[in-house]
């Protein structure tokens, strides 16, 4: 498998994950047996947060036409 299909592949269950955790938080703590509080629920949507990044840095190296060395 090439290194490109990884990352598109990592792009989007990335986003698809961060979906989860930032429109459905009620639903992801209740399927990850966490006690649902606002701590929990800001810590969620925190993670989600840097899961965003990550999602936007293997976006541009997977779709964008960049070198090898930035997708390594």
């Amino acid at each position: 498998m090439s290194l490109t299909t990884v990352l598109k592949a990592s792009t989007f269950v990335g986003a698809g994950y961060a979906a989860q955790c930032l429109f459905m938080t009620d639903k992801y703590l209740e399927d990850q047996k966490v006690e649902n509080t606002p701590q929990t629920r800001y810590m969620v949507r925190g993670i989600a947060g840097g899961v965003v990044g990550i999602v936007t840095a293997s976006y541009f190296a997977a779709f964008t036409g960049a070198s090898e060395e930035f997708k390594k």
